[in-house]
């Protein structure tokens, strides 16, 4: 990745060798970052998302949700989330069930399933088809997982509108990643951009109210119907089955 911010030959230059060097000190940090998450008892973090919707004649429609999510190793997992439509639903896995919940439809259903964050993580996605935005940040094997997937990386600038955060670039296979990582090794924001989808869609992510570790109360991964609420065998259509494995790829690349 070129950074061309100076027409000069000498800073042309010297961006150059600086970015040679910290090449290597950009990956390291995004797998600090990774190890930091992987590794943690828990945490709760707000999310708020865009993302891009390709039209059949190319246009871009962004759409967006604000995501509450809470984990708690090594099976409890709750994200509430308010999408732009107005519905507001929920996830939640008690180390034995997996519901999901629509308040727009006053729906849910509720999976069985025993195992820990990760191995519902990857049920959920694989088995089920549920979008799970930014999944590899869910499980334990996120490090490994990014360091398998990373082809270069690169040290953009300390972001003086940001807090000077640190603003970090790689490329996988399929996926451009731009990072934002404040101070405490945390992301501030994040661009995932489908660079071989149609139209190269985009995924962005402002993460705020970090809470590393957290304390939560197990009551917060209790399921209680609302009256009213009808129970249903799933909030996944049927024909989601067939496309599970690559709904699990691509909700696991975010």
């Amino acid at each position: 990745m070129k950074l061309y911010k100076h027409l000069a030959l000498a800073l042309l230059l010297a961006l150059c060798w600086c970015g040679t060097v910290a090449a290597a000190t950009a990956k390291e940090q995004l797998l600090e970052m990774a190890t930091k998450l992987a590794t943690a008892g828990g945490y709760a973090v707000t999310i708020d998302i865009t993302y891009d919707a390709v039209q059949q004649d190319g246009q871009k429609i962004e759409f967006g949700e604000r995501r509450q999510v809470t984990l708690l190793r090594p099976d409890k997992l709750r994200v509430d989330t308010l999408q732009s439509d107005g519905d507001s639903t929920s996830l939640i896995f008690d180390g034995k069930t997996i519901y999901l919940y629509s308040e727009k439809e006053k729906v849910y259903a509720a999976i069985p399933f025993s195992g820990n964050v990760d191995d519902a993580v990857l049920f959920a996605g694989g088995k089920r088809g549920i979008r799970i935005p930014l999944a590899r940040m869910l499980v334990t094997t996120f490090a490994q997982q990014l360091d398998a997937i990373i082809e270069t990386s690169e040290f953009v600038e300390d972001d003086a509108l940001r807090g000077g955060a640190a603003h970090l670039a790689a490329t996988s296979a399929n996926v451009d990643v731009q990072v934002w990582l404040d101070s405490d090794k945390l992301p501030q924001r994040m661009i995932l951009t489908y660079k071989n989808e149609p139209g190269q869609p985009q995924f962005r992510a402002n993460f705020s109210a970090w809470k590393l570790p957290v304390k939560a109360d197990t009551a917060l991964f209790t399921f209680t119907p609302p009256p009213g609420t009808e129970k249903i065998p799933s909030l996944v259509p049927v024909e989601a089955d067939a496309d599970a494995a690559a709904a699990a790829k691509k909700g696991a690349t975010q």
